[in-house]
């Protein structure tokens, strides 16, 4: 179900913002207690996203009908989708992707809210550092469920080996390692994610997965500064034991995409495949234990992981690894 928002008629005298050449995306699910505050930020931008397009993914809360209030009431022309099925995050925002029109893409979480001022920083710094950037990075802001600020993330440190490497496979490399980027705190280039095929439906999450693809061939840029406010509540995806599984095992499919095309790359493959096997390995879970140390022996052809998925299969199979061979799940390199 579309429902659009009515044309938003100027106020004699009143100087409207300038325009931002960006598709601002909320998605939402069961948010309702956030949702006004979600789009209040965005309506408040000292810039004027060109699209705005809400979805909500057949929430269960009144959050379809808190969205058309908001709409009507305020005469913002948002462009509002309604699923009539759980369609999922990564299916919702390949539909808003089709959709856009903007030369920017932003995600915005409806738990979440923006600063005033984060599309006016952010398009400013993409322009500045030309076609051959993909992304933007900004820090963030964590708050409670209430909203109170909890820590404010300063990420120039943590994202100077990403924004600053030389070349596309350095900062690879880093990403391969560790995913230092916060997604709360990215804006797109809406043609790059589009060449890379978007977000792939069959993971469990969105964002690593595109910035591994889009860093093999684009740069990555960092605008310092809090653009976003994060809220942590208890509902979100990594509080819940059987959505962690399926994250850990999405990100072990997502490092598999970039096995095979160098030695130096399959080595921190591995390693990182070991650690979240010994993730997974925290929630005695034996089918996605033997699923990531698979994938971790083809990589990196190490004996000890084969005889390690063969010892899970056994009754008590998973205690004896977590007991004497556990400490190898924590280490930065293979034996």
């Amino acid at each position: 179900m579309i429902f659009e928002g009515t044309i938003h008629h100027e106020h004699p005298g009143k100087i409207s913002p300038p325009k931002a050449d960006v598709t601002v995306v909320v998605t939402t699910y069961n948010h309702q207690a956030y949702l006004e505050q979600c789009l209040d930020s965005i309506a408040a931008q000292t810039q004027t996203p060109l699209q705005v397009i809400v979805i909500d993914d057949f929430s269960q809360d009144d959050s379809p009908n808190l969205i058309e209030h908001w709409l009507k009431e305020t005469d913002e022309k948002y462009l509002f989708l309604r699923h009539e099925r759980n369609m999922g995050l990564n299916c919702s925002l390949n539909e808003a992707l089709a959709l856009a029109i903007g030369r920017y893409f932003l995600h915005v979480s409806a738990d979440d809210w923006a600063e005033p001022d984060r599309l006016e920083r952010q398009v400013g710094a993409l322009e500045k550092a030309g076609e051959q950037t993909a992304i933007v990075v900004s820090d963030i802001r964590e708050v409670s469920a209430g909203g109170m600020t909890v820590v404010n993330h300063d990420f120039r440190e943590r994202l100077s080996p990403v924004a600053g490497a030389l070349t596309h496979s350095d900062a690879l490399m880093c990403l391969l390692a560790e995913n230092v980027i916060p997604a709360p705190g990215v804006l797109m280039r809406t043609a790059l994610v589009r060449e890379i095929g978007g977000y792939d439906p069959s993971l469990a999450f969105e964002d690593y997965d595109l910035w591994l693809r889009l860093s093999s061939n684009y740069a990555i840029a960092y605008e310092p500064g809090i653009v976003s406010n994060y809220r942590v509540v208890d509902s979100g995806l990594t509080r819940n034991r059987t959505r962690r599984i399926s994250m850990l095992l999405s990100e072990a499919e997502m490092l598999a995409k970039h096995a095979g095309q160098s030695q130096e790359q399959d080595i921190v493959i591995g390693r990182r495949l070991v650690r979240i096997a010994g993730s997974v390995l925290e929630f005695e879970d034996g089918p996605a234990f033997r699923r990531v140390m698979g994938t971790a022996s083809i990589v990196s052809n190490e004996p000890w992981l084969r005889r390690a998925r063969r010892s899970s299969s056994r009754r008590g199979g998973l205690a004896l690894i977590r007991k004497h061979e556990a400490e190898k799940f924590g280490l930065t390199e293979l034996p």
